[in-house]
Formats: C-alpha cells, sequence, structure tokens
C-alpha cells in the first residue's frame, strides 16, 4: 500500500470517528463536524475520497452501518477497529 493511499485511508478513518460521534473532546463544533461527515457519506465526494484511497464507496457505508449500532465501542476502540481494517488490512479481523 502506497504512503497516498495510506493517507486517504486516514481521512476515511477520521470521517467515519466524526460521522460516528466519536471526538477526543467536547465541543460546540463536534455537531457541525458530526453532520458534514454524514452528509459526506451520500454525497457524490465519497467517490473521488474512496478513488484515492483504492476503496469502494460501498464498502465504506457498510462499515459505518456495521459500527453505528456499537455504542459500547469507545473512540480509541473503534479509531483501532477502522485502522486494522482500512490500514492495516494484512491484520486479521472479524470486520472483513
Amino acid at each position: 500500500m502506497t504512503p497516498e493511499i495510506k493517507l486517504w485511508r486516514s481521512v476515511i478513518v477520521q470521517t467515519l470517528l466524526d460521522a460516528l460521534s466519536l471526538f477526543p473532546e467536547p465541543a460546540y463544533s463536534n455537531r457541525r463536524h458530526n453532520q458534514t461527515a454524514k452528509e459526506w457519506l451520500v454525497s457524490n465526494d465519497i467517490n473521488v475520497v474512496c478513488d484515492y484511497a483504492d476503496l469502494m464507496p460501498d464498502y465504506v457505508r457498510h462499515l459505518y452501518k456495521q459500527l453505528k449500532p456499537q455504542k459500547h465501542l469507545k473512540m480509541h476502540e473503534t479509531e483501532a477497529i477502522l485502522k486494522n481494517v482500512l490500514i492495516r488490512p494484512d491484520k486479521p479481523s472479524i470486520y472483513h
């Protein structure tokens, strides 16, 4: 995996965390980031970023839908899952 693909996949990880309302600290702007991330998931912009990240947009949406009901997971746990699936795909994961 090239450094550029890793970079774009990191962008997707952060966007998914924002869409899941998982933020490191409470802030007024979190609501706006959450809404923007959710809108991105259904926009055409996801196609461009996924193309750069060598991913299918439907797979990114699938990950979001799978993680959304997992309210018991903390931010760092969800981030670790996403990184294992998207950035370190050679590691085994139950989310493939």
